[in-house]
């Protein structure tokens, strides 16, 4: 009966759920790793994608460690490329909904204390002015070649850096910002 219950599994040490996509992708690099819609792509080809839109992030958008990057995107495949490379750069992932109201939509970025906003084709007129625009199709599709390896695998990301930002809506009507660290 004990060994019947059990069930503990040992998965190892925490890590961050980019480097868990990284290995994937080199355990499986063929195999598909997301399909929407009539879309799909395969491990290598989204991480490619990944590392292109972080290298920009970087070197193009001078994104930091630890700063906050919000995505108003639709949901697609260009929008989990973009969490991936948020957390490839090191910085805090932060989604908000294009079809919210424009007050609500400018409250929450506030509360993140971004200057960087991820935009899709089919949500780039919404785009802020007193944020940096980014349009996550350009990056995707420009083929330059790039030496991302060395300038990627510089950038400490550790669980215990802020993942992603979720909004609350508190006893006040207003959303709040709560922070989610990677170890969660």
């Amino acid at each position: 009966l004990r060994k019947l219950n059990d069930t503990h599994v040992d998965y190892g040490p925490i890590r961050c759920a980019h480097h868990h996509f990284i290995k994937h992708a080199q355990q499986y690099p063929q195999k598909l790793a997301m399909v929407f819609e009539d879309q799909s792509i395969t491990y290598t080809e989204t991480l490619f994608y990944a590392q292109q839109v972080a290298f920009d992030l970087v070197t193009e958008y001078q994104v930091c460690p630890n700063d906050v990057v919000v995505q108003l995107m639709e949901r697609s495949i260009e929008l989990v490329i973009g969490i991936l490379a948020i957390w490839m750069s090191g910085a805090t992932y932060a989604p908000i909904n294009p079809h919210d109201p424009i007050a609500r939509l400018m409250t929450c970025m506030e509360q993140t204390n971004a200057k960087h906003i991820i935009f899709h084709s089919s949500t780039s007129h919404i785009s802020v002015s007193s944020y940096s625009n980014i349009r996550i199709n350009d990056i995707i599709n420009d083929m330059t070649e790039r030496d991302l390896i060395e300038i990627l695998s510089s950038i400490p990301v550790s669980p215990e850096h802020i993942s992603h930002i979720v909004f609350t809506s508190g006893s006040t009507g207003k959303p709040k910002a709560a922070r989610i660290r990677h170890r969660n």
